[in-house]
């Protein structure tokens, strides 16, 4: 399993957070999934043999008015 940290620029109340979780959280690959408001972050362990960074990265920015700012992968 991989892990990413991803900087979510757009992300402004409660209902944002809910939409990107929903959106990582419902990817084939993606096993847990953690978003923090305040810091404007995703962090997503995933399995980079079923999905990659880039697309989690899409999901993200395809769930509403999004963009990623930088994302960082910490492999384990």
């Amino acid at each position: 399993m991989d892990k990413t940290i991803i900087n979510i620029k757009g992300m402004h109340c409660e209902n944002c957070q809910k939409k990107v979780n929903d959106a990582i959280s419902g990817l084939d690959g993606v096993k847990e999934v953690k978003v923090d408001l305040e810091k404007n972050l995703a962090e997503a362990e995933y399995d980079s043999d079923k999905i990659s960074i880039e697309e989690i990265q899409k999901a993200i920015i395809n769930a509403g008015d999004y963009t990623i700012q930088d994302e960082g992968k910490d492999e384990r």
